[in-house]
């Protein structure tokens, strides 16, 4: 029976080989693909005569037990073999939304902390004293002596001077007063550390990090043509701010904990048993304005650095209909319902045939119910009116503080432009077979950081190897086949950014077993995370890094930018900037 179907396989693969050398032969391919066919064809009647010769001792075989170890050896010969790419289980552990791990690092006390822990020392400037803490004039909260320079006006790889970035500033009367407002009013606070946004994504998500802030408003600065630069610090801030400014935490030790998640170094201080306070580690910006006498109200020449904080705010907060609470979903009776007849594999992590109709109806049901409940509460509601709202209180100054908002315990270190040390950076590796990966050996090693990243498509296109792979598959597709003799093919794997090349692999046999890496890395290891897939050479691979969300405005800025005309750039649509 297993002959007999080895043998009708063997004359359908001979005859595909016919195939394939006639095609060539009718294109004028060149003798290098002709070459390839030979190997090929002469490597398969080499395996398919070992594995003939293999059963043919299993069939003749005198005993039991000689049949038993003849089968074990020809067992033995196909685990050799190229295998089907396995099933990828899902891990639930690395689905999007993860949560990072709540570590608690202590906040940095002195400047000299600040100072050592930044890579190079050339683009850092400290303050030439001491500096007491709490005091927020601006001659001790600042170094008024250190003059600008022209890395303060310059753009870098996070403040970028975008023409929406000039035009907003000039909308605003190049004027730092009406620059800080604008930012402070219109953009949401994330809290994380390091910088994942440079100054435009930051201006089209209209939200971020304190880092991500900080690059706008100093792109704003210097498009407005007043010098700036960050100051990293660490500040303390009274328990019932923070707990509104991270996002209405419920408690004490929840701010503290959204805090620790997003790689914040903090530190709680307690009074008679209650936290009162957090110390924590913060950036913002110190703009060289024209201070004496308008307070900056009018720009004409600047006379002193001035420090700005653009993040730290305040929101009111409109709670929703409590849809969660009170209209609960049953999660473990809607799994049952959708499992049923279904057939589950944890061990590899995969399921088939979900019960669809049963899950079409849960769902109408559900749906149902919601709708019951909001009408009840009120008719006519609005989406946000029945999630809840989180709005930034607007502070219209005409005058610019002297000071932080907050209580400064240290001003550690300006930096005109940050260090890769405060980026969060994504890797790519590529590995062409598991041993490689074992010892970490990669073929290919790309890494970028977010800001540089922006929206940028980050993926991967095989090329062909050389100019007969490129004629023989314009040789296919013109004729429209939907299939490709793999084996003949040799092709490149490339690394691009919007299709400009940035790293190149080796040379490989089409369908190839591939094993890429992706790596998010932040600089404490609080959002590091490695995703491996495994593909085949000739894929074509997007991969999706998602820093503080997809907007619409992002979304809307790149199919402007970028026509879904590729392959490549409709799988970078699907995914998250």
């Amino acid at each position: 029976m297993l002959r007999t179907c080895l043998e009708q396989l063997d004359t359908r693969l001979r005859q595909h080989f016919v195939q394939i050398a006639q095609h060539r032969q009718a294109q004028g391919l060149s003798a290098e693909i002709l070459q390839r066919h030979q190997e090929m064809v002469a490597t398969y009647d080499t395996a398919l005569a070992t594995l003939l010769r293999h059963l043919t001792t299993i069939e003749t075989a005198d005993n039991e037990g000689a049949r038993q170890e003849h089968t074990a050896q020809l067992l033995q010969h196909l685990q050799g073999r190229p295998k089907p790419r396995p099933h990828q289980p899902v891990n639930p552990n690395t689905l999007p939304g993860h949560i990072p791990s709540a570590t608690v690092r202590k906040p940095r006390e002195t400047a000299r902390e600040f100072h050592s822990s930044l890579v190079p020392p050339s683009t850092v400037r400290v303050a030439a004293t001491a500096l007491p803490a709490g005091v927020l004039t601006s001659a001790q909260a600042t170094a008024p002596h250190v003059l600008p320079t022209p890395d303060d006006l310059a753009p870098t790889e996070d403040v970028q001077m975008t023409a929406d970035i000039k035009a907003l500033a000039a909308t605003l009367g190049n004027n730092p007063v009406k620059i800080c407002n604008g930012v402070r009013d219109h953009i949401d606070f994330l809290p994380t550390y390091g910088a994942m946004q440079e100054a435009q994504m930051t201006l089209q998500t209209k939200r971020g990090n304190a880092f991500d802030t900080a690059s706008l408003l100093i792109a704003l600065l210097r498009a407005a043509n007043i010098p700036a630069h960050y100051v990293l610090g660490t500040v303390q801030i009274p328990i019932h701010r923070l707990m509104n400014w991270v996002g209405s935490a419920a408690a004490p030790e929840v701010a503290l904990q959204f805090l620790s998640q997003g790689g914040i170094a903090n530190t709680a201080l307690i009074s008679g048993g209650q936290i009162v306070a957090v110390t924590l580690e913060h950036v913002w910006v110190e703009g060289y304005v024209d201070f004496e006498p308008s307070q900056g109200a009018v720009h004409h020449q600047g006379d002193t650095w001035i420090p700005l904080d653009a993040s730290f705010k305040q929101y009111t907060i409109r709670p929703g209909m409590e849809l969660r609470t009170r209209v609960p979903l049953d999660v473990p009776g809607f799994v049952a319902q959708a499992t049923q007849g279904a057939l589950l594999n944890p061990q590899e992590g995969w399921i088939q045939h979900l019960h669809q109709a049963n899950i079409r109806t849960l769902l109408t049901t559900y749906q149902h119910h919601v709708r019951q409940f909001v009408v009840s509460q009120k008719p006519h509601a609005t989406l946000d009116e029945m999630l809840g709202t989180r709005t930034i209180i607007a502070e219209p100054r005409s005058v610019l503080a002297a000071g932080l908002p907050y209580h400064l315990v240290v001003r550690g270190t300006a930096l005109a432009a940050l260090p890769a040390s405060l980026r969060h950076h994504v890797s790519v590796a590529l590995y062409t077979s598991a041993l490689d990966r074992a010892q970490e050996e990669p073929v290919l090693q790309y890494q970028i950081s977010l800001p540089g990243l922006h929206t940028q498509r980050l993926g991967v296109t095989y090329m062909p190897a050389t100019e007969a792979d490129r004629q023989l598959i314009s040789s296919y597709t013109q004729q429209g086949a939907t299939a490709l003799p793999a084996y003949l093919l040799r092709v490149t794997p490339l690394l691009q950014l919007d299709g400009r090349p940035v790293a190149t692999g080796p040379v490989d046999t089409m369908g190839r077993r591939h094993i890429w890496s992706v790596t998010l890395r932040d600089r404490h290891d609080q959002y590091t995370r490695t995703e491996q897939c495994t593909g085949s050479a000739g894929d074509e691979l997007v991969f999706g890094v998602n820093g503080n969300g997809l907007t619409e405005a992002v979304l809307r800025a790149r199919l402007a930018a970028h026509a879904s005309e590729t392959a490549a750039e409709n799988l970078s649509t699907l995914l998250p900037p």
